[in-house]
């Protein structure tokens, strides 16, 4: 039987953890270590053998090691070794680290090979480590071969042989094998070039390493060529290249290796900064390394991309006030991309207990540094140390979501300002950026609320992230645009970074394997289709999310594979650096098929970007214009194309059409939504930072400032200001509030010593809220009248939840829920309707929905089927007077929520939160679906999810209708807030009231 695809994969360093490529490189792949007083070293022979060289005078023992992939599910070990030592040593690792360890007898004869096999089992008479019981937990993480002092006679020193080291997994006939490519640069080259493909094949036996047939697939995955290959003694494969240009997948079944080339023309001699990249070398999966690290920022250089985009841990490198650690992996990088001549973009989301953060996962607690000038200091010296490579930092990765545990944005703010004056102080030139947004930009009313804290007065740019479609990007950017405008002042068009921009697949079961060519397709065209976008918006710089394998969760962002070689995503990107470099946005052409066609020029001719998609909006081909001169067609990889009459091919998703200069006024539309924002932020003039000698700080517990936000009488503020000058200072507080709120208790001026710190605080009344007030927004600044500090500003918002009555007999009139969000940015409008009933019976709260669908589609997972159409509810017992124990957002929540669907795995009833997630055991649901209507009829045990049903109970709760289609949600229907809502709360549940 073959090795299924499921084996694939043996080595990936660090955090795939697998062996590899021991005929090319043995020392690599095996370690070498020494236990007591031992000493000797590991090498490889010409050969490919390995030799321990143990010196044993001193007693103790000497081993090499590997990791081992837990996705191999290997059972045994078979080599042949030859030494004079009467026993050999082979131990496992099982999953929970316990080490078991089992002792072949040899023949002590130097000259003999013996044939050793060793199994994963327990091993009772030799174990340790993990639960160190004897009994074997697999998979196997590591694997060990070692020679002790006791057994060697008569001598303190020898050498130990061993060769043809074989894994099985225990079921198949095949041996596992696996694959390496020797130099990823290798697979990226320019057309002519006919040197073979280099492969490096491990764990193979001789006879199977004879003719191996294999194909070349293009950019579409139709076959383009095919042959057979021959693999030499020494495990070297070499596959003739195929012709052309554009993305080839190469596939020998046999191997079960695939492979992706990117063939293309050099790019442009000169460097466009717009188009960058997201690589995250710093931690994570491979490379880890500096030569690997190399390789990869080569393959950047030689495709037009000379920025990178990467990530520092604070606490990691300073643990330590003062005491930075230069010379780690984080070092490793930085080091190699000051060779290299690549420009770094760092962030970072995390601060050493040192610096004063409060935090702990799942807490209401502060991840903020609270030494704001020691913050400072530190990324002063952090970027003198990596100035050649470091030319922008971003403070505080996502604050908006968990990196930030969901804290308002005047925290993240005053770390903004503090590093802006650091900076300006210490006279770096490093261009700050602010915001780094997962997902602020989808919620204007928080960033409204930077926006009013002056983030964009101490940021050169403004950075946010984006794995939308390229159908939503237009809105959002001017959404954000328009409030600039509102609330920026100057600072209004700066220019913006797509630090994180991308569209990951599905993880493919496996890390060896490359996925479903739809899913490539797709991730291509959406990544290099909102590079286009973001160019024709006016965006400054485009961070493509990620360079490197990653997996996360069920996504894989990867856009190379676990072995080091391109996937279509990485071929379209670097093809759309190579059309678009030195271009600007002219307009959108005329009278074309598409959901997008952005057009853009230079001095020699003028590109449309014909984008449609590969999903809803997909065409096989589109109708250009009569009067339009093509000069010629290229596919997203950059394959050429042939016009079929007046239509062009546009299967990719992304087709590029050239034409005439001459013809832009006729066949171009300037006026267009994106050209007003392009020249915004072409017009924008740069200027200085604001770098306020004093910084104002939000002081008080978390709880407090949770306590503000949930009141509906009086909040207490505390502020804490920084003096970052070398003389006195006076702050002289001035308040500005919405209206009908009252100053209860003034803030006090004081003078602020150099270099130290000074606290004031204040209390507001809030307005008394009417009855038919859903909520009501109360901001609240504090300014310093000497304007010595930009502003902090507060938000509150009280709310008047609706309460609805829960009896023991049904409603006959459902709740409507009608309040719809999208979640595509194309369904505006709802595309279904919703309504509810709550009452509770024979000890069970009954919550029944009925949709209005004429479709149901749900054809995921119980995990994922919120995915789907399906509902979803959240609820939480509260005090009687309908308020939580504290506001909870975010990782910090208590409450239960819950999805029910009729998806692949039945009518499921499935918790998300609190934090172990699973299905619901004594609750259940049943489904029905006729006629173009949904029932979801919900039987909740009220003691599985800890709430009461003793009259006057009060339960918040939030309901969510979701609607999908074949490509998934679209938008979902509401009765309260805090599911869906881009930060999870349970500040705007509604609320259930318990009747007798």
């Amino acid at each position: 039987m073959r090795i299924s695809k499921k084996y694939l994969l043996l080595f990936l360093m660090n955090c795939l953890l697998a062996v590899t490529a021991i005929a090319a490189a043995p020392e690599r792949q095996w370690k070498f270590r020494t236990e007591g007083a031992a000493t000797g070293a590991l090498q490889s022979t010409a050969k490919g053998e390995y030799c321990l060289d143990a010196n044993l005078a001193n007693f103790g023992l000497v081993e090499m090691n590997a990791p081992l992939s837990a996705d191999l599910k290997i059972r045994s070990i078979q080599f042949q070794i030859r030494s004079p030592f009467q026993r050999v040593g082979v131990w496992f690792q099982d999953s929970e680290k316990q080490i078991h360890q089992e002792f072949i007898t040899l023949s002590g004869n130097p000259n003999v090979w013996n044939e050793v096999e060793v199994t994963c089992k327990g091993s009772p008479g030799s174990h340790w480590g993990g639960a160190n019981d004897g009994k074997f937990r697999g998979p196997p993480l590591a694997v060990g071969i070692r020679v002790h002092r006791s057994d060697l006679q008569n001598v303190d020193q020898a050498k130990v042989y061993i060769r043809d080291i074989e894994f099985s997994d225990g079921k198949k006939e095949k041996r596992l094998h696996s694959w390496s490519i020797p130099n990823p640069v290798r697979m990226f080259r320019r057309p002519n070039d006919s040197t073979p493909v280099e492969f490096e094949l491990v764990f193979l036996p001789q006879k199977n390493v004879e003719t191996l047939a294999y194909q070349w697939l293009d950019y579409s995955g139709e076959k383009v060529g095919s042959g057979e290959a021959k693999c030499d003694s020494n495990g070297k494969l070499l596959v003739p290249p195929p012709k052309g240009k554009g993305f080839f997948e190469l596939k020998i079944p046999d191997l079960e290796l695939e492979a992706g080339l990117f063939i293309a023309d050099a790019p442009p001699e000169k460097n466009d900064e717009y188009f960058a990249m997201d690589s995250s070398f710093s931690w994570g999966s491979p490379p880890n390394d500096e030569l690997p690290i190399r390789q990869y920022l080569q393959i950047l250089r030689e495709n037009g991309i000379i920025w990178n985009r990467d990530r520092l841990s604070w606490k990691g490198i300073e643990k330590e006030k003062g005491e930075i650690n230069f010379k780690n992996r984080f070092g490793t990088y930085r080091d190699a991309a000051q060779k290299e001549n690549i420009d770094t973009l760092d962030t970072f989301h995390d601060a050493p207990a040192w610096s004063g953060t409060e935090f702990k996962e799942n807490t209401l607690q502060n991840p903020y540094p609270q030494q704001l000038r020691e913050f400072a200091q530190s990324f002063v010296q952090i970027n003198r140390r990596w100035n050649k490579t470091q030319k922008a930092l971003e403070v505080w990765n996502e604050p908006d979501i968990s990196f930030g545990n969901y804290l308002p944005p005047w925290y993240v703010c005053s770390l903004v300002k503090a590093f802006s004056r650091g900076a300006a102080d210490a006279s770096l030139p490093v261009m700050i950026g602010g915001g780094v947004f997962a997902n602020a930009q989808k919620q204007p009313d928080l960033f409204e609320i930077y926006l009013r804290n002056g983030l964009l007065d101490d940021c050169d740019f403004l950075s946010y992230h984006s794995y939308d479609e390229v159908s939503q990007i237009e809105r959002m950017v001017v959404q954000m645009r328009e409030q600039e405008l509102k609330y920026a002042g100057k600072r209004a068009g700066i220019p913006h970074w797509i630090t994180e921009c991308g569209m990951p697949r599905p993880f493919a079961g496996h890390d060896g394997h490359r996925g479903r060519l739809s899913d490539d397709l797709y991730s291509s065209a959406e990544i290099s289709g909102k590079a286009a976008e973001f160019r024709a918006l006016g965006a400054e710089k485009f961070f493509f999310f990620e360079y490197k394998y990653r997996k996360e969760n069920e996504k894989n962002f990867g856009n190379m594979d676990a072995h080091s070689t391109p996937m279509r995503a990485l071929a379209g990107y670097f093809q759309t650096v190579r059309v678009l470099s030195g271009r600007e946005y002219v307009g959108d052409l005329n009278s074309v098929n598409a959901i997008r066609a952005r057009v853009f020029k230079n001095d020699q001719n003028a590109v449309a970007v014909i984008y449609n998609g590969v999903r809803r909006g997909k065409q096989l081909e589109v109708e250009l214009p009569s009067q339009m001169s093509v000069l010629k067609v290229e596919g997203l990889d950059g394959r050429p194309l042939r016009l079929n009459g007046r239509n062009i091919p546009n299967s990719d998703g992304i087709t590029f059409v050239y034409f005439p200069l001459h013809q832009l006024n006729a066949l171009v539309k300037n006026s267009t939504v994106a050209m007003r924002y392009y020249q915004m932020a072409k017009h924008y003039q740069r200027q200085e930072r604001a770098a306020k000698p004093l910084v104002m700080q939000c002081a008080g517990t978390v709880d407090d400032v949770y306590r503000n936000l949930l009141s509906r009488t009086d909040v207490k503020w505390q502020v804490r200001i920084w003096n970052f000058s070398d003389q006195p200072l006076e702050f002289v507080p001035e308040l500005e509030m919405s209206e009908q709120q009252i100053i209860v208790e003034p803030p006090k001026s004081l003078i602020i010593p150099a270099r130290e710190t000074g606290m004031t605080e204040f209390r507001v009344r809030l307005p008394e809220m009417k009855k038919e007030e859903k909520s009501v927004r109360c901001l609240i600044t504090l300014k310093d009248k000497n304007n010595q500090a930009t502003p902090i500003v507060f938000v509150v918002e009280p709310q008047n939840p609706i309460v609805y009555s829960v009896g023991s007999l049904p409603p006959k009139q459902m709740q409507q829920i009608d309040k719809w969000h999208t979640t595509d940015g194309k369904t505006l409008n709802p595309d279904i309707r919703a309504a509810f009933r709550a009452f509770h019976e024979n000890g069970f709260l009954r919550i029944q929905v009925s949709v209005d669908d004429q479709k149901h589609v749900n054809p995921n997972t119980a995990h994922n089927s919120w995915r789907g159409d399906s509902i979803q509810v959240a609820l939480e017992e509260r005090d009687a007077n309908g308020n939580p124990d504290l506001p909870r957002v975010g990782s910090n929540v208590r409450h239960t929520e819950f999805v029910v669907a009729k998806c692949n795995d039945g009518d499921v009833l499935y918790a998300h939160l609190p934090q172990k997630t699973g299905h619901l055991k004594k609750s259940n649901a049943i489904i029905s679906h006729a006629n173009g209507k949904t029932l979801y009829d919900v039987w909740i045990d009220p003691g599985e999810l800890k709430l009461s049903l003793q009259e006057n109970t009060q339960i918040g709760c939030a309901i969510v209708v979701n609607s999908a289609d074949e490509d998934g949600r679209h938008g979902y229907l509401a009765w309260g807030d805090g599911i869906a809502s881009d930060t999870k709360s349970n500040l705007k549940f509604n609320r259930l009231s318990i009747l007798k």
